[in-house]
């Protein structure tokens, strides 16, 4: 009778297996969440260094078999073999879209959480798509941000200083002085978004015709002043003092130039791009490989898994854990994007590279989904480009 009561007792008992990105939440949140769960549950938290890694566990969950597309070109994924399906997982906002299309994602129902309203309206509407990935105020709300950063510069001080200047803009990117200085990200959107915002656009254009400067504009950052392009190991030039200034993620560089005094950073005026981390539910599969129909959805049946899902995204916009969390991880809350400054915990003020004025954040830009079409506008630009 003992051990008939025991097996029921564990078959009673609830989990949550969550996949998230190294570092964006630290051992101290995750041992306070354990703390505050009071029910009897199995919680299972396992890290992946990189976004691509998280998406290629998603499509492994999603369909083995199953060939990349869209952006695939962009993402260095490999198969491996299955890993244990968990209930969620981080992916950047910018991978939503083709998650979306790849049906390795579910859609979240966030309305009765306590932190939702939290969030201001233009967090709510970037994760708001329809069932191609574009941006929609009519769609389904596909992930639950916990974290953003922006696209910053960092520059080694010392050149700088015997210059008398220090960058504050996109355009002095083409300063000659910073001739084969630069790293950028190897990326199309990042830098054609960089060159739009030097020129006074969106970097979401979609009709690149109407800038008869941008070619001539990227031509001349290729070819005079890029030396490096790369979009994970941009720094290490930077830290050698082969090139003077880099540009990338503030949860990137944040930390690097507490290690590194020589090191400096700015966002760059008037606004700069926005990247942001979400938790998404990973497609429910059947046994036989098929989606379910949502009968058995952790988010439309208030199953043991499902409370557990709303306490971990309540629990991760508390004020308390969004301070701690936007500390440790160099990534800000996104229930803090528009606080102003002497509004913000302690803590978190006067650091405008995690926390930018809400006047900053309200000017930059997330990069939107495009249509298959106007993607390759910027791939034909971008290839151009390269090619000359």
């Amino acid at each position: 009778m003992e051990q008939l009561l025991t097996a029921c007792s564990r078959l009673r008992r609830s989990s949550l297996r969550i996949s998230l990105l190294e570092n964006s939440i630290s051992p101290q949140i995750l041992r306070e969440f354990r703390r505050q769960v009071t029910q009897p549950a199995d919680l299972d938290f396992s890290s992946e260094e990189q976004l691509a890694k998280l998406f290629k566990l998603l499509q492994t969950w999603r369909n083995p078999e199953e060939k990349a597309s869209g952006l695939s070109r962009f993402m260095p994924i490999k198969r491996t073999p299955s890993a244990s399906r968990a209930d969620l997982a981080t992916l950047g906002d910018y991978w939503l879209a083709t998650a979306i299309q790849q049906d390795l994602i579910q859609p979240m129902e966030l309305s009765r959480l306590k932190g939702w309203p939290s969030l201001s309206e233009r967090w709510r509407t970037l994760v708001r798509r329809d069932r191609s990935g574009l941006l929609t105020p009519q769609g389904e709300v596909w992930g639950a941000p916990y974290r953003w950063g922006s696209l910053i510069m960092v520059y080694r001080d010392p050149p700088f200083k015997s210059l008398d200047w220090r960058p504050t803009n996109w355009s002095d990117l083409w300063r000659p002085e910073l001739k084969q200085r630069i790293s950028l990200p190897d990326h199309p959107r990042l830098v054609i978004g960089i060159a739009l915002q030097s020129l006074g656009h969106s970097c979401n254009e979609t009709d690149l015709g109407r800038v008869p400067n941008l070619a001539d504009k990227l031509a001349q950052l290729h070819q005079e002043q890029i030396k490096f392009y790369s979009s994970d190991t941009y720094l290490q030039p930077l830290i050698n003092e082969d090139t003077w200034l880099a540009v990338g993620w503030s949860t990137d560089i944040l930390p690097t130039i507490q290690r590194y005094r020589q090191l400096k950073a700015v966002i760059p005026e008037p606004g700069s791009l926005l990247t942001a981390d979400v938790w998404v539910r990973p497609a429910k599969i059947e046994s036989n490989g098929i989606e379910s129909n949502g009968e058995d959805n952790a988010d439309t049946a208030q199953t043991p898994t499902a409370d557990l899902i709303q306490q971990w995204l309540d629990f991760c916009w508390s004020p308390q854990v969004a301070t701690q969390l936007s500390i440790s991880s160099q990534g800000a809350s996104p229930i803090f994007s528009e606080t102003a400054p002497s509004d913000l915990p302690n803590a978190l003020q006067n650091n405008p590279l995690l926390l930018p004025k809400p006047e900053t954040f309200r000017q930059s830009e997330f990069l939107e989904p495009f249509s298959e079409a106007i993607n390759n506008k910027y791939l034909t630009l971008w290839t151009k480009v390269r090619q000359d």
